[in-house]
């Protein structure tokens, strides 16, 4: 093998390594809330568990988009299951009907601990490679669907630093040239309008 070719089988590689660390679970996976917001958004039945998925994505190390984009491709995120609380269409028991859960928390729990298990430890790390053991028959939207929803799905951007106020002025004290032997002007000219208006009146008198 020439060396340009291993240096673009080495970047092949490379790139399909950073795009697998995008299905792990990191500090940009969506928060609960995030998750929340979206299924509700997809008229989920699933909606308000975004704290399970994201527990189970950080205990797993499995980016919640993926268990949750999964679920958007095979059932519209629940709304159209072949049997109880299967959003994933996950066959552990070999054929759909066979194959409910007690609850969705069971049915997020299980699916996102074999993908961490089955596909993304096996080598099945990205969207594309995960397809292909993943679903078996009329897989052609599957691709596009997973990586769309995925794609579409909030991250949890860093919050915008607090504001920093300004350090605050104190107040100036008032200039010295606004005193007469340190008493404020309008006192003064109040105090001379006063005596002037008492000799007035004392002259109008006599």
């Amino acid at each position: 093998m020439n060396q340009s070719l291993r240096t673009a089988w080495a970047f092949a590689f490379l790139a399909a390594r950073l795009t697998a660390a995008t299905l792990d679970y990191s500090p940009a996976s969506p928060t609960p809330a995030q998750i929340d917001d979206y299924l509700s958004r997809k008229h989920s039945p699933m909606a308000g568990m975004g704290n399970v998925f994201s527990t189970y994505g950080r205990d797993y190390d499995v980016d919640p988009r993926l268990v949750v984009a999964i679920a958007g491709a095979e059932t519209t995120f629940g709304q159209h299951q072949c049997t109880a609380n299967n959003a994933w269409n996950w066959f552990h028991r070999r054929t759909c009907p066979a194959s409910a859960f007690t609850s969705y928390q069971e049915g997020a729990e299980h699916v996102t601990r074999f993908l961490r298990r089955s596909y993304l430890n096996r080598g099945y790390d990205t969207i594309e490679l995960i397809r292909y053991k993943y679903c078996a028959s009329g897989c052609d939207h599957w691709i596009p669907l997973v990586t769309a929803f995925h794609g579409e799905m909030p991250v949890n951007a860093p919050g915008a630093p607090a504001p920093t106020l300004p350090p605050a002025t104190p107040a100036s004290a008032p200039a010295d040239d606004n005193r007469i032997l340190g008493i404020p002007l309008y006192l003064v000219f109040f105090g001379g309008a006063l005596f002037v208006g008492i000799w007035a009146l004392k002259a109008l008198r006599r």
